[in-house]
């Protein structure tokens, strides 16, 4: 009986204290934009778009939260000056799911 106590005491901490893997959804939106202080060349520019994309992987919560984040991003394009002064900004936000 005594065995059987320890076996069973010993099962639940190793499953008890092990974290279980599940799938997780990181959907990412991807906006991108531009702008001229130029009336003339804001009229030419394209206009903005959005994508929306969805990855799934199997893991442990913490690191679904680290995986995701990692996709995130932001970055700003400012033309050179001249004739054609304008700027492109990309934006990628992204949730866990």
């Amino acid at each position: 009986m005594k065995k059987v106590l320890i076996i069973a005491t010993g099962a639940l901490l190793t499953f008890g204290f092990t974290s279980c893997k599940k799938d997780y959804t990181c959907e990412c939106t991807s906006t991108s934009t531009s702008s001229s202080t130029d009336p003339d060349l804001q009229s030419i520019l394209p206009a903005p778009s959005t994508t929306t994309s969805s990855l799934s992987k199997s893991m442990k919560k913490k690191e679904s939260e680290d995986w995701c984040k990692g996709f995130e991003s932001e970055s700003t394009y400012n033309s050179g000056g001249g004739f054609f002064n304008y700027t492109v900004t990309d934006k990628t936000t992204c949730e866990l799911k």
